[in-house]
């Protein structure tokens, strides 16, 4: 379920239907490192701060550099 979301957003993000080689293994690495409690936290922080989704593109676009260390860092600073 969570590859077809991600491949349905990008493709109507970016317009782009083909992924790069190794995009959907380094998003489902980031994505399995969550906890569920972070993804609560998560939410509810994008529910009480539109600014939020900032904060996601950021992550989003350390994951398309390949920086998924970046990734983590700043999926935690903007949960804290």
């Amino acid at each position: 379920m969570f590859a077809t979301i991600y491949r349905l957003t990008r493709t109507a993000t970016s317009g782009e239907e083909v992924l790069e080689r190794g995009d959907l293994i380094r998003i489902a690495s980031l994505y399995l490192d969550i906890t569920p409690e972070l993804s609560r936290e998560t939410l509810r922080n994008w529910r009480c701060n539109p600014n939020y989704l900032w904060a996601i593109k950021q992550v989003l676009d350390a994951i398309e550099f390949g920086d998924i260390d970046d990734a983590r860092e700043k999926l935690r600073l903007s949960s804290a």
